[in-house]
């Protein structure tokens, strides 16, 4: 998580801690990538939905007697693995990285390399998610960001990423220092 420029206003790798990214940016590129923490609290519900995965593919095939018991358990057990691996997996692959008036990004495990040109826009949107559980009154609120590069009619996601409600402030900056760096480095060529 180590950002070169010295002229950044606030210092964010507590933020990019909680975003689960890394920024590195110098004199020829900038590149922000995703990164996987086994201590987040997401990514250790990931290993749980696949430590049960596991399981419940163990218990199909050697502790299941009935024929229609292994298979739905099978077929549940790979539903939930195959989720779970390519959630990872996402985490793992996503980048963005902006040299020589190009932006290559991966985003929800597509890869995409644009030039730039002056017809194009960087937009960042934030939105506060509720996600509710059994009782009404309880659940957890998310600030998603994603910045979204618009060329011409085209429009593509270049980077998403996810915070508890009380880092949106933060989190909301973070985005918007992200679009004018890539500004930056664009009007640089």
């Amino acid at each position: 998580m180590e950002v070169e420029r010295s002229h950044y206003n606030m210092d964010f790798s507590s933020i990019l801690k909680k975003a689960n990214l890394s920024l590195n940016s110098d004199a020829e590129k900038i590149r922000v990538q995703s990164k996987f923490y086994f201590t987040d609290r997401g990514n250790i519900g990931l290993i749980f939905f696949l430590g049960i995965s596991l399981f419940l593919f163990y218990i199909s095939v050697f502790k299941a007697k009935e024929t229609g018991a292994q298979i739905f358990l099978m077929i549940l057990s790979i539903a939930i693995l195959v989720f779970t691996v390519l959630v990872i997996l996402k985490q793992l692959k996503d980048f963005l990285e902006i040299y020589n008036g190009r932006i290559k990004f991966s985003n929800t495990l597509k890869d995409k390399e644009v030039n730039l040109n002056s017809a194009f826009k960087i937009k960042v949107k934030s939105d506060i998610i509720h996600v509710k559980t059994r009782r009404s009154s309880s659940g957890s609120y998310f600030c998603v960001v994603e910045l979204f590069l618009k060329i011409n009619d085209e429009k593509f996601r270049i980077l998403d990423f996810e915070v508890d409600k009380k880092d949106s402030k933060e989190a909301k900056k973070l985005g918007k220092e992200i679009k004018k760096m890539i500004l930056e480095k664009v009007n640089e060529v």
